[in-house]
């Protein structure tokens, strides 16, 4: 091996970490919301300290606590940047006032009279939310309108995602741990007992320990609620569609809702929404 000095390997603590830190960043405003899920998504697939501390380049605290990299080394990689950054804007500054001062003729006005009328301005309209897409973060499904009285929404990863790679397995009714209790384990096994959907050791199949559904209808509790086509087992991911939603009821008897983001031999991510009390037996 050289000499040369590589970044520490990150695990899924570190990921969660740095996509709590973003949720603040959001929830403060410094980030909009396509730019915090792209940002999110690549915490998702880190896995060195460095790509992570690049996702806050230009971002105050809170940062993560990374492994191998002090807050003072973390403080002056990003400060490096900066400057790099800044040293790059100054340079094409030059060249730009460089450039003007070669030339004899005055720069012309955008528009003159013997020159083409000014296109008319349209008028101002009304800035809407992005519809959602392979960028955009789709809609949280927790309308309260649309649930009934004594149910309230216990926890959702909107708009994070969850990732679970081969032979993990989320607990959906985890409602502390950062990651869901997102561990390795399959179903049956004392690690994964408690877990809801697990993905094989190969990843090629998805299981839920309870009944679950793929459904069509409204991402809310009324559908998951009132679905009768219920099973039980597991699906196989080459047949999970991107923005496919599907009902589960957890080991604690909850509803949940599932919506794929993404799938592959690597991980299958996901958002999920589980709603309270469980669901009388």
């Amino acid at each position: 091996m050289t000499g040369r000095k590589t970044s520490t390997r990150i695990g899924d603590a570190e990921r969660a970490a740095a996509q709590h830190a973003l949720q603040e960043h959001l929830n403060a405003g410094r980030l909009q919301v396509n730019e915090y899920a792209d940002r999110c998504a690549s915490a998702a697939n880190a896995t060195t300290a460095s790509e992570l501390a690049a996702l806050f380049e230009d971002l105050p605290a809170p940062r993560p606590k990374l492994p191998g990299m002090s807050d003072s080394a973390l403080r002056a990689i990003l400060r490096n940047r900066v400057l790099v950054a800044a040293a790059v804007l100054v340079l094409a500054g030059l060249a730009l006032v460089i450039g003007l001062s070669g030339r004899s003729d005055p720069l012309p006005p955008p528009w003159t009279a013997a020159g083409p009328t000014p296109p008319a301005v349209p008028p101002t309209s009304p800035v809407t939310a992005p519809t959602a897409s392979a960028t955009s973060v789709p809609a949280t499904p927790t309308d309260r309108a649309a649930l009934p009285g004594n149910v309230t929404v216990r926890r959702t990863s909107q708009p994070n995602a969850i990732t679970l790679r081969p032979s993990y397995g989320v607990d959906l009714d985890d409602n502390t741990s950062p990651n869901w209790g997102v561990k390795s384990g399959p179903i049956g096994s004392s690690a994964g007992s408690d877990s809801d959907i697990v993905s094989d050791s190969y990843g090629d199949i998805v299981d839920f320990t309870g009944d679950y559904a793929v459904v069509t209808g409204a991402p809310e509790y009324a559908t998951c609620a009132t679905e009768t086509a219920y099973t039980s087992g597991g699906i196989e991911r080459g047949s999970l569609r991107p923005d496919e939603n599907i009902c589960l009821r957890t080991s604690e008897d909850r509803y949940a809702l599932v919506t794929i983001i993404s799938t592959s031999e690597q991980a299958i991510q996901f958002r999920a929404t589980v709603w309270d009390p469980p669901v009388p037996s």
